[in-house]
């Protein structure tokens, strides 16, 4: 956890973030102390967990802006960092 703080040039007030992060990886990576081949993720659900939305901790990225805070002629979208894979969200 503190070696990706480090990596991505973040301050260490950002942990919980990247806790959660390592747990999300950590679910969807094989461990010696399970079956072999098997994830936490794929005994729990009897499926292999899909691990083609991953991204790299702190990855640039853009959010968009309420419709309700976006001006006429303003921008609709601003630059963000991104810092983990929020629980209640399929897609970002």
């Amino acid at each position: 956890m503190y070696a990706m703080l480090n990596h991505a040039c973040l301050p260490q007030l950002l942990w919980g973030e990247a806790v959660l992060c390592v747990a999300y990886l950590f679910n969807r990576s094989e461990s010696h102390a399970l079956l072999p081949g098997k994830t936490s993720y794929e005994i729990l659900h009897a499926v292999k967990p899909d691990i083609s939305h991953l991204h790299i901790f702190r990855l640039c990225c853009f959010a968009r802006i309420l419709l309700e805070l976006q001006e006429k002629m303003g921008p609709h979208l601003h630059e963000a960092l991104f810092m983990g894979y929020p629980p209640s969200v399929k897609a970002w």
